[in-house]
């Protein structure tokens, strides 16, 4: 359990130092680009709480019980350090000019044999996020909005401990969630959402470890009902 915990603030301090090196480090060697964003002048003029939505929210993680402890304070704080960064880079935004938002955090593909080891369950999410411009029709003249899409998508995978062989696997497209940017939107809204999806699957993905568990091929059954223990969201 320290071990697991140690990795995820590594992880954690790594994603953090990454955010804020993105704002000088234009091309660096070890990190990949994942999403460009455009954000239109008057969209965001309108709409600056948009500076707590991160372009891209990329996790892997266990299904131990740090994993339910440290998910939601990472995630407040992951949206804290977003908005700083996006703050200092407003000026840029208003000028019409693309942003990067370039994150580092490591792969399934990426992991040791000795992390994989650790990992008898990896749930992956990725959340994209963007702003768009839609005409709406409003008494015989259309006017221009702004909204907010966020797009999710995750992938769950379960291992044999011996071997690290995938023995389950699902890819889901969770659709998107538009918020109108000229609503109230904040961060916990949309953490609240998202936690409520991600419970849902870990639940599916808790109960194929249960019973993975019963046959003895994958994570300890004691480890499982400390799980099942754990508050639900």
């Amino acid at each position: 359990m320290k071990s697991a915990s140690k990795l995820w603030l590594s992880s954690l301090l790594l994603l953090v130092a990454t955010l804020f090196g993105a704002c000088t480090s234009k091309e660096p060697s070890s990190l990949h680009v994942r999403e460009i964003f455009y954000a239109p002048k008057e969209s965001l003029a309108r709409a600056t709480y948009l500076a707590y939505i991160p372009t891209e929210i990329s996790t892997h993680y266990t299904l131990r019980s740090s994993s339910y402890e440290t998910l939601s304070p990472w995630m407040e704080l992951h949206a804290k350090e977003v908005a700083q960064r996006w703050n200092r880079l407003f000026p840029a935004i208003l000028e019409g000019k693309d942003i990067s938002i370039i994150k580092h955090y490591p792969s399934f593909s990426s992991l040791s044999f000795e992390d994989r080891a650790k990992l008898p369950g990896i749930f992956s999410s990725k959340i994209l996020a963007r702003i768009e411009e839609v005409s709406l029709p409003q008494e015989n003249k259309e006017i221009k909005r702004s909204r907010v899409v966020l797009s999710l998508e995750a992938e769950m995978f379960i291992l044999e401990p011996a071997s690290q062989e995938i023995l389950w696997s699902q890819k889901s497209d969770l659709g998107e969630l538009l918020f109108d940017a000229q609503g109230e939107v904040s961060m916990n809204v949309i953490g609240r959402y998202l936690e409520g999806v991600y419970g849902d699957l870990e639940g599916e993905m808790i109960a194929r470890l249960e019973a993975a568990s019963r046959s003895s091929m994958i994570v300890p059954t004691e480890e499982v009902r400390l799980m099942k223990r754990l508050p639900k969201r």
